[in-house]
């Protein structure tokens, strides 16, 4: 996700052990190439093919 366009939103939720905070983070998706991984270190990340 990138902060391209983005937005955020909080909402404070009743909790009987105290109040709690509900938060919804929106952002442009941007593909991007997959060079694959080296060695041993795990591929990460998501592949639109």
């Amino acid at each position: 996700m990138w902060a391209i366009d983005f937005t955020r939103t909080m909402e404070r939720e009743p909790n009987n052990k105290g109040d709690r905070v509900k938060m919804n983070l929106s952002g442009k998706f941007l593909p991007y190439k997959d060079y694959g991984n080296e060695e041993d270190v795990p591929e990460y990340g998501f592949n639109e093919g």
